[in-house]
């Protein structure tokens, strides 16, 4: 016959299994999904960038305080990246901007970098050009060739709002193969990030100095963000948000995103000067 303390004790014990059970159980898994966008995020041997620094903040928060697991980064080209966040219950994609006609195709959680882009052409061998274009019908007027990211919220609206023919058109998978396209003279044109685009010439293998700013995409100038699959469940999306907002909020990560985009610029143009020597 068991003695009392010793049915309190299996008692205890048993509930004990059972709680640590069902907390196992409760687990949330959440897939993370982007698409590569140095110094925003990027995979080069591990994940890395100023976003990809901003879930890893978040990860052991919402582990320790929800059980909540944020999932490994999966990076992907734009478009299969777009179709993976769209169709699956809590995938969560960064960094993408928030437009009226994705409103309602994502729930949006928090602004996690600056974004403006602008177009660009080559300057000449002779210094600066002088027949820069100001505007979107400047452009178009010139019939000469824009590249655009395949999938891309430009793509749509050069294509669809400017009605701009499919022959000044040059969809690409990424702005790296459009510089080569710049200076190989397959296109006249190509939207940059504008405070990234020294940089990013550099990394190409290319002087900084030969890009040529023609005028502002002022109709996407508005901060890119992170976001649910329109599947997932309120509650989920209210607790994320309330945690990644705590962080991207805060003076640290505004200071940190500066000194990284700073860093970033700075360092693919000394490592193209290391290797022309």
């Amino acid at each position: 016959m068991l003695r009392p303390l010793s049915i309190l004790l299996s008692i205890a014990s048993f509930s004990h299994a059972i709680q640590a059970e069902d907390k196992q159980s409760t687990n949330i898994s959440i897939r993370l999904i982007s698409s590569q966008f140095a110094p925003l995020q990027s995979n080069q041997d591990k994940p890395q960038g100023y976003v990809v620094d901003l879930f890893k903040t978040l990860r052991p928060k919402l582990k320790s305080k929800h059980n909540i697991i944020l999932g490994p980064i999966e990076f992907y080209p734009w478009r299969r990246a777009m179709q993976i966040a769209s169709h699956e219950k809590n995938a969560l994609f960064f960094s993408l901007s928030r437009t009226n006609k994705r409103e309602r195709k994502f729930k949006w959680l928090a602004e996690v970098s600056p974004y403006q882009q602008s177009i660009f052409s080559l300057s000449s061998d002779n210094g600066p050009q002088t027949n820069l274009i100001d505007d979107w019908q400047a452009l178009i007027k010139s019939n000469k060739v824009l590249a655009v990211q395949s999938g891309s919220q430009l793509e749509g609206y050069v294509a669809n709002e400017l009605v701009m023919s499919n022959s000044q058109l040059s969809p690409v998978p990424h702005y790296l193969l459009a510089i080569n396209m710049l200076f190989a003279g397959r296109i006249d044109y190509l939207p940059l990030t504008s405070f990234l685009a020294k940089g990013t010439l550099c990394k190409g293998g290319y002087p900084s100095d030969r890009l040529e700013l023609n005028f502002d995409i002022n109709e996407f100038a508005s901060p890119l963000w992170a976001a649910f699959n329109p599947k997932t469940d309120d509650q989920l999306v209210e607790i994320v948000q309330r945690e990644i907002l705590e962080i991207s909020e805060s003076s640290w990560y505004q200071n940190h995103q500066i000194k990284v985009i700073e860093e970033w610029n700075k360092s693919e143009c000394e490592n193209l000067a290391l290797k022309s020597h």
